[in-house]
């Protein structure tokens, strides 16, 4: 398994004169878990404040992005919240 744990997430740009604001959410914790057919992504919020989705992106060389998915979001929660999603269409390399 591969194992990152993040305090925040940031969208560069999202905030005027494209300075880095921080998201709606604090990450808990998140893995990558590598199975037959794919990669299972396993991710904790341990808060939300009006989060509508999580967007999951896949890059072959960290440059250019593509969504391959998306997770509804609870919304808004102070609680610890569980989500997934299973990666079907990993390159392999």
């Amino acid at each position: 398994a591969i194992y990152a744990q993040f305090p925040f997430f940031y969208a560069a740009g999202a905030a005027p004169g494209g300075t880095v604001a921080p998201l709606p959410m604090r990450l808990g914790d998140f893995t990558a878990t590598r199975q037959s057919q794919g990669v299972l992504l396993r991710w904790t919020t341990v808060q939300e404040v009006n989060s509508d989705n999580f967007e999951i992106q896949q890059s072959t060389d960290a440059q250019n992005w593509k969504t391959i998915g998306t997770v509804k979001a609870a919304g808004s929660s102070g609680s610890i919240l569980n989500y997934r999603f299973a990666d079907n269409s990993v390159n392999s390399g």
